[in-house]
């Protein structure tokens, strides 16, 4: 069965990739789950329950469904969030009789939602960043409580990609990020990186130009060579997460 599934023509077939009329809309809860998963998510261990109990191998996501639209077993019906037969209100869904039960629940506020969940992991919850900013991780799941999102995920793969484009090492000084044209090479190397493990490749070529440029564009002081490199980081990954090559499964 596994085999028939992986050997299909819908799975195998680049016809399939080019159709404009073919993929699935991501729930907003899968797309964030894969976001999380692809970054390696661990428990936040210390963070303080509302018994003021330290948490050990516990995740938090304090209250999803205000965020996202969406939160497990939280579904209204047994019928799951959306109903099956959804038609969008745009002429493109009923000329071409197509249904995306998933965008029921899909808003612009649930759009800028999710950007801003994106960015406040990157910022507030990734390991390289906390550690930034704070002597252990512990110190500060010590500070955090119950009414936060409470978990780590981590970017030190992603950040090895871009330092060994860089410099040819991952010693964590990221030397030539003040360099135009390994910069350039780095920039590349890491957007490529990302659509593979993000996208599966499928990035169109003119949003990769544009994040491109975008990325070079950040810059810090020469003494802040490792924040530059997170906010490159930060921003190549949440621009991606957000796009619809990422948002749109075939």
């Amino acid at each position: 069965a596994v085999r028939a599934v992986l050997i299909d023509v819908e799975a195998r077939g680049n016809a399939y990739q080019t159709n404009t009329n073919y993929g699935k809309a991501k729930e907003p809860l899968l797309a964030f789950t894969q976001f999380l998963r692809t970054f390696a998510i661990q428990p936040l261990d210390g963070w303080k329950s509302r018994m003021n109990a330290a948490m050990t191998g516990v995740y938090q996501f304090y209250y999803l469904e205000n965020t996202i639209g969406q939160s497990p077993l939280r579904s209204d019906t047994v019928f799951n969030f959306f109903s099956t037969d959804f038609v969008p209100a745009d002429t493109h869904f009923d000329n071409n009789s197509i249904v995306a039960p998933e965008l029921q629940i899909q808003s612009d506020t649930i759009l800028i939602k999710f950007s801003n969940l994106i960015l406040n992991s990157l910022w507030t919850l990734e390991k390289n960043r906390i550690l930034e900013e704070n002597p252990s991780l512990e110190t500060f799941a010590a500070g955090r409580k119950y009414n936060q999102h409470n978990y780590v995920i981590n970017l030190d793969r992603e950040l090895q990609v871009l330092e060994n484009s860089l410099d040819g090492d991952t010693n964590g000084d990221y030397e030539n990020i003040n360099d135009t044209s390994k910069k350039d090479t780095a920039v590349t190397t890491l957007i490529s990186h990302l659509d593979k493990v993000l996208t599966g490749g499928v990035l169109p070529s003119d949003y990769y130009t544009a994040l491109k440029t975008h990325l070079m564009n950040i810059n810090y002081s020469s003494t802040k060579n490792k924040k530059e490199a997170l906010a490159i980081m930060r921003d190549a990954i949440r621009f991606i997460v957000t796009s619809s090559a990422y948002m749109i499964q075939k």
